[in-house]
């Protein structure tokens, strides 16, 4: 019987192939059908680098992948309101990679061009 972690490994992964299949399917276009964007490599921390995160944009969706050290930072740069961020996916329970979920969870209400 699988378990609940194993589960949900097999649910994101169905979802990220979800994704991919017009790729997969031989379909060229000009524009593509998703983005994906590495907010943060950096392990241990340090002030130049920040923690795991990676969002994947699909269209009008923004999926995010673990929410490290800086993750609501990051997302600022780039312009995109925390609310926007419409899924959230860890892949493991290590500090670094959930240390930023307080941040996108409690600021990510706001109504300002940071929330909303």
């Amino acid at each position: 019987m699988p378990t609940k972690t194993t589960k949900r490994l097999l649910a994101s992964a169905a979802l990220l192939v979800s994704l991919m299949v017009p790729c997969l399917n031989g379909q060229a276009s000009d524009e593509a059908d998703f983005e994906v964007i590495m907010l943060g490599v950096g392990s241990p921390p340090s002030i130049h680098r920040f923690g795991p995160a990676t969002l994947i944009k699909a269209g009008e969706k923004y999926l995010l992948v673990d929410a490290g050290r800086g993750v609501t930072q990051r997302l600022w740069q780039l312009k995109i309101p925390l609310g926007r961020v419409t899924g959230l996916f860890v892949t493991h329970l290590h500090s670094d990679h959930v240390v930023g979920i307080p941040d996108l969870l409690l600021t990510g209400w706001l109504c300002s061009p940071f929330g909303g």
